[in-house]
């Protein structure tokens, strides 16, 4: 896997690891500046979910089912199930009649440390919605159920919700369906590979939908975004990557499994693109930070993403033992 140096890690006065890595950040006007092989495949993985629920919004089914702003947002987010997840969730399946024993991925325990203690402590046992993906869910199947389908089918990737979302992911990336690779995701829908470029455009159009011909593609982008930066806490756990980029309404942002993160900025006209070799993803947003650093931002955002990936490497003890640093330069 090709890849270049973004971070040093030192332990003392050891290297002890360093990370490899592609950065591609894109403009209107093509690549601006590209680490690694931009033409490289990438799986979105989650990051591909404030696309999958394009189609939902395109369609008006939050608006038929009366969903509030909060519950259009957790279609697009990989919620940790804390308690107010929990309530959107449930408040979604109530308003549209969808079942939890139709999702797909077996059950399990919440992400979120409190809320899995308290599963446990009550007995209450696993459950499908507390699946980071099943906000995503929900909305695919609302897709399916409109479009005529089986319920039941809409994680297939021959269904007829998921060759809407195919569509949304080749508009937003500009790659042809045929270019596009395929494969399962971890919750069971298929996932999307394209070339990091085509990845890093597609946040560029979420963050500048005047860059999207298609009129009701553009306007389903957003009445998205609306939605998502009324509630970013929708899209992560409090005080995580995407919940914090997502509270500013200039920026759009989303972590992929295994090292990927993605986001657009609106004033810099920007989609930025992020793929960390070895999977780690906090790598990437450590990555995501400095790229912003160097573009320039400060405040409350910046000081809120180096709290959650600091410089400094702490020991079980809380000691100040290393440290870690970028090694790249996009400027």
């Amino acid at each position: 896997m090709e890849g270049v140096e973004l971070i040093s890690q030192s332990r003392g006065e050891l290297i002890e690891c360093s990370y490899m890595g592609r950065i591609c950040i894109t403009g209107e006007d093509g690549v601006i500046k590209a680490l690694g092989d931009p033409s490289g495949y990438a799986y979105y993985r989650s990051a591909s979910k404030p696309i999958q629920s394009l189609p939902v919004i395109m369609r008006r089914l939050n608006e038929k089912y009366g969903l509030t702003k909060k519950e259009t947002a957790i279609l697009s987010g990989s919620h940790w199930a804390q308690q107010q997840h929990i309530e959107t969730l449930t408040s979604i399946m109530e308003k549209t009649g969808l079942r939890e024993e139709d999702m797909i991925m077996l059950p399990t325990y919440p992400r979120d440390p409190l809320m899995m203690e308290k599963v446990i402590r009550e007995g209450t046992g696993k459950r499908k919605i507390y699946h980071n993906c099943s906000g995503k869910h929900l909305g695919i199947m609302m897709l399916q159920r409109e479009l005529g389908g089986d319920v039941r089918d809409y994680w297939k990737r021959d269904s007829i919700a998921q060759h809407e979302i195919l569509a949304a992911i080749s508009a937003l990336t500009g790659t042809e369906k045929d270019r596009i690779m395929i494969g399962v995701d971890g919750c069971g829908v298929p996932v999307y590979a394209v070339p990091l470029k085509g990845i890093a455009d597609s946040y560029l159009r979420l963050a500048c939908p005047d860059l999207i011909k298609d009129d009701e593609l553009r306007d389903a982008v957003i009445r998205n975004r609306e939605a998502i930066h009324s509630a970013p806490y929708m899209l992560d756990a409090t005080e995580r990557a995407s919940a914090i980029i997502d509270s500013d309404p200039g920026f759009i942002g989303k972590d992929g499994a295994l090292g990927l993160y993605v986001m657009g900025i609106t004033e810099k006209r920007m989609g930025i693109a992020v793929k960390i070799n070895d999977g780690n993803g906090s790598k990437a947003v450590y990555v995501i930070l400095n790229i912003l650093k160097q573009l320039g931002y400060t405040g409350d955002i910046i000081k809120r993403l180096e709290k959650l990936v600091p410089d400094e490497i702490v020991n079980d003890n809380d000691f100040v033992v290393g440290k870690q640093e970028p090694v790249f330069s996009i400027l």
